[in-house]
């Protein structure tokens, strides 16, 4: 049986997608972490191995590591709390947050951001009783969320960007939040972008295409929210025009 260096196989896709290790690795961690990742010489984080994994459209699904004691009850919170954002019960959910707000480590960009956005969903509690966010604070929260990873992201460039499956939700997030605002136009421009990463002329370059865990995550994530039933069945748009 062929043993796979995983290493080896980043650095070699990062290299045919023509990426710096600083633009795969932004928001994840450092690139000398990146470059001691790709050399052996260091063993990242089971969420951050699988983020770098989906940013460059490679399969997660079969990326086994040994977890710490720590990772597994991340994980395990984390699999709670999106049951309770997927059943809209704050009820249960937000003391679940408040569990793993505690056990998450400051550098540990990819659970905060799960936190964030997992609050917006769940709302907040303010004199003993659980409300939701108003638009505008969503929209807040989710901003600092996706801007933890992609620090210069913008909503006009989004096609521009290198996504994994969770940082797809939070901007997916984001257009729902612009659809709920009554600012159609706003939502429509973030699907239509998404839309363009995921059948357009990127789509080979990063790996993301209908039928990959990746493509499938977009195209889920951005339907479920998206004000245009049919929006989803479009031909592949242009790349949009340059500034």
């Amino acid at each position: 049986m062929k043993k796979l260096f995983v290493g080896e196989v980043i650095r070699k896709r990062r290299m045919e997608l023509g990426l710096k290790q600083y633009e795969l690795c932004e928001g994840i961690c450092e690139p000398v972490t990146m470059s001691r990742l790709e050399t052996g010489k260091q063993t990242p984080s089971y969420n951050k191995l699988k983020t770098i994994l989906q940013r460059l459209g490679l399969p997660d699904d079969q990326c086994y590591m040994l977890l710490s004691k720590n990772e597994m009850l991340i994980s395990d919170l984390q699999t709670e709390i999106t049951s309770c954002n997927v059943l809209k019960d704050p009820e249960r959910g937000l003391p679940k947050i408040e569990e793993l707000e505690k056990i998450v480590e400051p550098d540990d960009t990819l659970t905060r951001q799960f936190i964030l956005r997992s609050k917006a969903s769940l709302g907040k509690k303010e004199n003993g009783q659980i409300v939701p966010y108003t638009l505008n604070e969503k929209l807040d929260i989710l901003f600092e969320a996706i801007r933890l990873t992609a620090p210069n992201f913008d909503i006009d460039s989004i096609h521009e960007g290198l996504y994994s499956i969770d940082e797809v939700k939070v901007i997916n997030q984001i257009a729902t939040v612009y659809s709920n605002l009554k600012q159609h136009k706003k939502a429509i421009d973030i699907y239509y972008q998404l839309l363009w990463l995921l059948k357009g002329r990127k789509a080979d370059s990063y790996g993301i295409f209908p039928g990959n865990r990746l493509g499938n995550g977009i195209a889920t994530e951005c339907a479920t929210g998206c004000p245009c039933p049919d929006f989803f069945r479009m031909e592949a748009p242009s790349a949009p025009a340059p500034a």
